[in-house]
């Protein structure tokens, strides 16, 4: 599987760092510096570091990585559509963390998205906060 079907998309990868997630990533959406205008493509942290090439425009997070942090928020249910889309659902918020009575459903491309989307709600209707996560 292609390192980009493992990671969230840049727009989520942007998102997440605009709502103030700065956990530690494997991965981010880097830029060779030398070719204006490039596609930023995911690559390993690790690798910006050791070569100055490299312009990390967001750290991006793998499944895993995501899993982890909403591992221990919250109790998330998978499936996929009919037509291979992830589908993500989470409990009513509005009704406790647990409450399945009116779940809310993510659906995205890959599991990494989904994850992100999810992620990316739970922090804007401030159910997380930024500091909580980056802990």
């Amino acid at each position: 599987m292609k390192l980009e079907n493992q990671v969230c998309s840049l727009e989520n990868a942007r998102k997440l760092d605009d709502l103030g997630m700065r956990r530690e990533s494997l991965f981010s959406y880097q830029r060779f510096i030398h070719t204006e205008g490039s596609m930023p493509r995911v690559r390993s942290n690790r690798l910006a570091r050791l070569h100055q090439s490299y312009k990390v425009i967001a750290p991006t997070y793998t499944v895993a990585e995501l899993g982890e942090i909403l591992g221990n928020k919250i109790d998330v249910r998978h499936r996929l559509s009919p037509d291979r889309k992830v589908i993500l659902t989470s409990p009513d918020w509005s009704r406790g963390a647990n409450c399945y009575s009116n779940p809310i459903h993510f659906e995205a491309d890959t599991e990494a998205n989904a994850r992100a989307l999810m992620l990316i709600w739970l922090l804007e209707n401030k159910h997380v906060t930024a500091e909580e996560i980056n802990q």
